[in-house]
């Protein structure tokens, strides 16, 4: 009683002093049983558009603007047996108290207390018992094939049939949505899974999205957001004019696209973990060298996010150019390309070479366009 008590005395508290903020505002309070460890948890928030990483030993509490419907929350806890549990549930704005509880039954580690919790929605209740249904016998094939291949993945057949696997769950997913377009979990999917992914055509993203999924969705930023991330795709694959962006770059200088109109412009999606990223880096390298005199500009984009391996990557390799850290919005905007990704853009800032599009792994492609347009 008494720990309820000032659970409750709290959340009244918070109700008050949340009365000067937005409607759509949110604020979420977690509560963890004395028996978990904080440091063993992994928590990531969605507000519809950004990811925020929950540290609870630095702060047990979040707040912000939620640009959808419903915020989401990924819980994920590992044990010392390396053993790791993971949940999801949404939340609403307002304000929000999710009540972790202890398990100790040395299967589930830790539960949502629903009781105890409040603005919450679980994922079973957003319909993610009847997709976890819809799922489940290729998710377990699946599973169970690359737990027993895992140290094969490099090998061409192997790999193609855990991507096969992987495409059949996406298939079944976009078969959800088609059958539950009313359901928030649908939008999720698409927005966050489905767009992200290539299983589509970015104008079939755009029809799909257009005639399935629900209108009542549509009037957040976090489906703006996510019209943009198709148009995106569609102007990527099109040849037309690249996404705009403004970032700080690692020399704490401000660079826009816009004011590189005018040059060539070679832009790198990479990461220090990415072997094939680290391969080609003594080829790009090669071209910044011959091209840095002339009207050439190359950024390189990080999706690190340990900047000690990104900062150990750039010295050992050289990368003597414009470097971006810390700074995604490109990266999913663009849905997440798979890496390593480059554009070369022209002097207008259209797209007139996308080497994953062309399959140009060697480079020699880049290496002659950049050698007619820079003689």
């Amino acid at each position: 009683m008494k720990y309820s008590a000032i659970f409750f005395l709290a959340t009244f508290l918070l109700t008050r002093c949340f009365d000067v903020f937005a409607n759509d505002s949110a604020y979420v309070r977690f509560v963890v049983d004395t028996q978990l460890k904080t440091r063993n948890f992994s928590i990531v928030l969605s507000d519809g558009i950004n990811e925020h990483q929950i540290n609870l030993q630095k702060s047990p509490d979040w707040h912000g603007i939620l640009n959808s419907p419903f915020g989401y929350i990924k819980l994920s806890y590992s044990n010392s047996d390396s053993t790791q549990i993971e949940k999801q549930l949404f939340f609403n704005s307002g304000i929000s108290n999710l009540k972790i509880t202890y398990v100790p039954n040395g299967i589930d580690y830790f539960k949502i207390d629903e009781d105890l919790s409040t603005n919450m929605v679980s994922y079973k209740k957003m319909g993610g018992a009847v997709l976890d249904s819809l799922l489940k016998d290729i998710a377990d094939e699946s599973h169970a094939f690359i737990m027993k291949n895992r140290m094969k993945l490099t090998i061409d057949t192997i790999l193609r049939h855990a991507l096969a696997l992987q495409d059949s769950l996406t298939h079944r997913k976009v078969e959800f949505i088609k059958q539950f377009p009313s359901s928030y979990l649908s939008f999720w999917i698409f927005q966050n899974e489905i767009v992200r992914s290539d299983y589509l055509r970015p104008d079939s993203l755009l029809k799909f999205y257009n005639s399935i999924l629900s209108d009542k969705y549509k009037k957040s930023k976090a489906a703006e957001y996510l019209v943009d991330m198709i148009q995106n795709k569609i102007a990527v694959i099109s040849n037309k004019v690249f996404p705009d962006f403004s970032v700080v770059d690692i020399q704490n200088r401000k660079l826009e696209l816009a004011k590189l109109r005018g040059r060539y412009v070679l832009i790198q999606i990479w990461a220090s973990w990415c072997v094939p990223c680290i391969e080609e880096l003594p080829a790009l390298k090669k071209i910044n060298e011959r091209y840095k005199q002339s009207l050439f500009t190359f950024i390189s984009f990080s999706i690190d996010k340990d900047s000690s391996a990104f900062r150990k990557a750039v010295g050992k390799y050289s990368m003597d150019w414009v470097q971006v850290f810390g700074d995604l919005r490109l990266y999913n905007s663009l849905a997440e390309v798979s890496i390593p990704q480059l554009y070369l853009l022209d002097p207008s800032g259209r797209i007139i070479y996308n080497r994953n599009a062309t399959s140009d792994f060697s480079l020699m492609l880049l290496q002659k366009l950049l050698s007619e347009k820079l003689k």
